[in-house]
C-alpha cells in the first residue's frame, strides 16, 4: 500500500468533491452540512480553492495507490487581527481507509503546511463532541480542548454537541 499525502492541486477539484460528498453520507451526525444540500451547489468554496492554487485556503488529501481516500481542509482567517489562526476543516478518512494511520498522516501534512504560512501561529478544528475517534486522533497530534458548546448542530429535535480544539505552533511536534 502506498500513500502520499499532499496539497491537492487545480484539476484535482472533481476528486475532492466526491469524496467530500462520501464524508456527508457515511458520517452525517459528524459534519455540519448536509449531503442533501451540498450535492446541490454548484461550485463547493474549496473547489474554488483548489482550483486557484489558494496558499492560505487550501485542501490536502490522502492518496493511496493513487486513489483519494482521505481528505481534510485548511482556512486561514482573513482580519488583520486574526490572520495568526486558521482552521482544519472537512476531515474524512474513507471506511476503506480508515485503521492504517492514513487519518494522522494526512492531519500532520495539513498542520504542517499551514504553520509553514508565514505568521501562522494557532490552529483550530472542532468535531462532533461524541465521536471519540476523532478526539483520540487529535490529541495524539497535540490539540486540546477549550470547549464544548451544548447544542451546537439541530436538524428537527435532535441537537449534537460540538468539540472544539487548539494546537499552538510551539506545541506541534512532528514525527521524526
Amino acid at each position: 500500500m502506498r500513500v502520499d499525502c499532499r496539497r491537492l492541486a487545480p484539476g484535482e477539484e472533481g476528486a475532492y468533491r466526491k469524496v467530500h460528498l462520501e464524508s456527508l453520507l457515511t458520517f452525517p451526525d459528524n459534519f455540519g452540512t448536509r449531503y442533501e444540500d451540498q450535492r446541490l451547489v454548484d461550485r463547493l468554496p474549496f473547489e474554488d480553492f483548489i482550483s486557484s492554487a489558494s496558499e492560505d485556503n487550501f485542501v490536502f488529501g490522502a492518496f493511496v495507490d493513487g486513489e483519494l481516500l482521505a481528505i481534510a481542509g485548511f482556512r486561514r482567517e482573513v482580519r488583520p487581527k486574526t490572520r495568526h489562526r486558521g482552521e482544519i476543516v472537512q476531515m474524512f478518512v474513507s471506511l476503506a481507509a480508515q485503521g492504517r494511520g492514513i487519518g494522522e498522516m494526512l492531519l500532520r501534512s495539513v498542520i504542517e503546511a499551514a504553520f509553514d504560512l508565514p505568521d501562522m501561529e494557532s490552529i483550530e478544528l472542532s468535531a462532533v463532541a461524541e465521536n471519540d475517534a476523532a478526539r483520540k486522533l487529535y490529541e495524539r497530534v497535540g490539540f486540546t480542548t477549550y470547549g464544548i458548546r451544548r447544542r451546537h448542530f439541530k436538524l428537527g429535535d435532535r441537537y449534537w454537541d460540538q468539540r472544539f480544539m487548539e494546537l499552538h505552533c510551539g506545541d506541534y511536534r512532528p514525527v521524526l
